[in-house]
Formats: structure tokens, C-alpha cells, sequence
């Protein structure tokens, strides 16, 4: 069972996927026909409207599947606090982290074509990380990190692990002003960059620590999206469309939204002072280059990111899951 409940972005979603390898297409059933019982039902419904209440999320849709029946999908709350519009079932939301579980099958498509090993080094596809360095310290005085050149070279395999020692620069505390400083948009892209200058920039900042040390939850998913483009060619949401959710039928996903469809969008929501904000803002700090509004409606080719610029909805993302569950396959 994944259920996720994301602090920053105040959306939940919840997704139960079980059954066997003969499930094909997802197919709308009744609970019973499902495996479910009405009664066990009722208790979601329950424990997410309390969690609407008590105002920890705006709202929240959940979707339960069993062999490939549905027998479960409901939405709850609201898409848009302040015109109260309704959360619905197909709604579009940001997936946030989701993304990366998306962006790793991606890879592996590649991965499975030879285009690399897990120990091909990365620098070996994308130069910028060829000579990576170590963070050792913040010089506040002169306002620049304090590096070692690290010992080791990144690996393919330690970007799907997160264990390569690439940072998340708004999550970082040691030598956050320099992270910060360097510009690299982790969530959110407006069209002022391209998601190779982006990555050429992440490059340029020190490592947390060195290469296959430990696990640091950094933007390597965000890397393997430009990994993609320069092996396959194709920009990396075209890829994405091309490859993944066209042939998924997931006809409600990808990195942008069509203008017919930017109705459908959820707005999201963080806690401020114990109150549910809009999180279209500099919320955690204004030196962030995040958070662009309305950055859905821009075409994606640009620059798009694997690690966290998904929308999606519950429905596409169970079709997607419901591959995984089916060992990589869907509808033929």
C-alpha cells in the first residue's frame, strides 16, 4: 500500500494495487465484484474527511484496485480552497516525488538497451560531473563553499539509489547559501532555462559527501531525466510521452497541462502558522528559484524534471503501478 501524505504539498493521495500478473486493463467494479467490503470502505471515507476537518489537507482522492478491478475511487475536499471548487476524481495534480519512480523505469528502458551499466560513470555521459568535488565547509566571509576533490567517480547505480551524494538545495542546512546562490530549480520551472543548463549547474555544487557513502535524498532522478536526453535524443518530456505514458494510456499525464484541460488543475497547499496556504510562494525561503505560478501551462520540452514535475491523476498513476504489478506490463 503507498500512502502518501506530503508535508509541503498538503494533497494525499492513496493508492492500494494487488493482484496477479494476469491483470490486464483497469476495468470500474463494484467493491463486492472487487474483493472489498462496503463497510471496511467507509473508513476511509472517514479518516480523510476527519483529515479535511481538522484542515491538514485540502483535500485528498483515493483509489483502491484489486486484479485489476476498481473498486474503489473517491475524491474528497476541495481543489481550490478559496472559490470552494471541489475536488474530483480526475482531477490534475502535482505528484511531486512520485515522479521518480516514473522517471526510473524510464531509465531502465535505456538501461535494458545497453546504453549504460550500472557502473558506468555519469561523467562519462554528462562531462560537468566528471571531476566532482566534496562539501566541506561554508566560507561565510567570502561567501563560497570550502571543497575537496572527491575520491570517486558517481556511478549509474548510486543515482538510483541516492546514494551518489547529489543534494536537494532547498532541503539543505550546511552550506545552504551557496546552494541556494547557484540557482538550480528543483520543483516548479518557469521557461527561463533549459533543463541542461540546469543540470550543468547542479553539477557545479559540492557534493554532500562522497560517491557511494551513504543515502542522501538529492536530485538524481533530475539527473537521469538529462541522462535520457543525451543518450536517446529526444527532449526529455518528449521521451517521457513517447515512451511511457502514451503507451500506458495515460492520457491525463505528463509535464505541462493542455489549455483545455487547466480547469481539471488542483491547487496546492502548505501549512503556515497552522493554516493551509497556497504553496505558489517562496515558502521556504526567497532566494528559492522555485515555486513558478501556473508553471503547468509552459511547454515542457524546455526543461522538464524527473524527480518531482509530474501531473497526474490517481487513475494514470494506478495504470502505471498496475504495470509495475504486472512485471512491466500493461495492455500488451
Amino acid at each position: 500500500m503507498l500512502f502518501i501524505k506530503k508535508t509541503t504539498l498538503l494533497l494525499v493521495g492513496c493508492l492500494l494495487l494487488s493482484g496477479s500478473a494476469d491483470a490486464k486493463d483497469l476495468k470500474q467494479s463494484s467493491p463486492a465484484k472487487a474483493g472489498f467490503e462496503s463497510d471496511r470502505l467507509d473508513r476511509i471515507d472517514h479518516m480523510i474527511q476527519g483529515c479535511i476537518d481538522r484542515g491538514e489537507v485540502p483535500g485528498a482522492i483515493a483509489i483502491l484496485v484489486k486484479d485489476g478491478k476498481i473498486g474503489y475511487h473517491n475524491a474528497f475536499g476541495w481543489a481550490d480552497i478559496a472559490s470552494k471548487k471541489p475536488l474530483e476524481t480526475d482531477s490534475l495534480v502535482r505528484i511531486a516525488s512520485m515522479s521518480k519512480l516514473v522517471t526510473t523505469v524510464a531509465a531502465l528502458q535505456l538501461y535494458e538497451k545497453s546504453q549504460f551499466n550500472m557502473h558506468t560513470e555519469l561523467g562519462s555521459i554528462l562531462p560537468d560531473f566528471k571531476k566532482p568535488t566534496i562539501f566541506e565547509a561554508w566560507d561565510e566571509e567570502k561567501q563560497m563553499f570550502v571543497t575537496q576533490p572527491a575520491k570517486k567517480k558517481i556511478q549509474m547505480n548510486q543515482l538510483f539509489t541516492h546514494t551518489s551524494g547529489i543534494i536537494y538545495p532547498i532541503f539543505s542546512s550546511n552550506g545552504r547559501a551557496g546552494y541556494l546562490g547557484a540557482k538550480i530549480i528543483d520543483a516548479f520551472p518557469g521557461e527561463d532555462i533549459t533543463l541542461e543548463e540546469n543540470i550543468k549547474r547542479l553539477a557545479s555544487v559540492p557534493l554532500a559527501h562522497e560517491p557511494g557513502e551513504k543515502f542522501t535524498y538529492g536530485m538524481n532522478m533530475d539527473v537521469l531525466g538529462r541522462v535520457i536526453e543525451v543518450l536517446d535524443g529526444r527532449p526529455f518530456a518528449q521521451y517521457m510521452r513517447e515512451e511511457l505514458f502514451k503507451p500506458l494510456r495515460m492520457k491525463d499525464t505528463g509535464f505541462a497541462v493542455p489549455k483545455n484541460k487547466w480547469n481539471r488543475v488542483a491547487s496546492v497547499y502548505t501549512t503556515k502558522n497552522g493554516k493551509l496556504e497556497p504553496f505558489d510562494e517562496p515558502v521556504f525561503d526567497e532566494r528559492a528559484p522555485n515555486n513558478k505560478p501556473e508553471w503547468w501551462k509552459r511547454n515542457p520540452d524546455k526543461i522538464a524534471l524527473g524527480g518531482a514535475g509530474i501531473i497526474s491523476t490517481t487513475y494514470d498513476y494506478a495504470r502505471f503501478l498496475q504495470m509495475l504489478v504486472n512485471n512491466g506490463e500493461l495492455d500488451g
